[in-house]
């Protein structure tokens, strides 16, 4: 976005804040992410963070691999789990399979694959 706006776009505290300011910005900060990410997970069933973990995003039934629209709705429940304080991504510290609510929201679940562990179901 720095070669579109310049600098001043991340600096300029005195500019009317819009969510997105143009078509550039839409598909560079909204639509690329997600699809690489929806694509990561159903290829691979990981993203690079998550691979060096051994960590991968199956279906929280089968623990088989998700589909398509498991894997849409994950990344779509990431703004839920994001709106009130991140508490949706931080439910996984409380909750007994270690979801968060994308994961409950899209019924998958991370598995690490090293050591074939997953939680006990509710």
């Amino acid at each position: 976005m720095i070669w579109t706006y310049g600098l001043e776009y991340y600096t300029d505290l005195d500019r009317e804040f819009k969510l997105i300011e143009s078509p550039g910005e839409l598909i560079a900060n909204w639509i690329v992410p997600a699809v690489l990410t929806i694509l990561l997970w159903r290829y691979w069933q990981t993203t690079p963070g998550k691979y060096l973990f051994t960590a991968y995003v199956v279906d929280a039934r089968t623990l088989q691999r998700a589909t398509l629209g498991q894997y849409t709705l994950r990344y779509i429940g990431y703004f839920l789990s994001m709106v009130p304080c991140f508490f949706g991504v931080l439910w996984v510290a409380f909750d007994r399979r270690k979801q968060g609510w994308h994961d409950k929201v899209a019924r998958t679940i991370v598995v690490r694959r090293a050591t074939a562990t997953v939680p006990p179901a509710v």
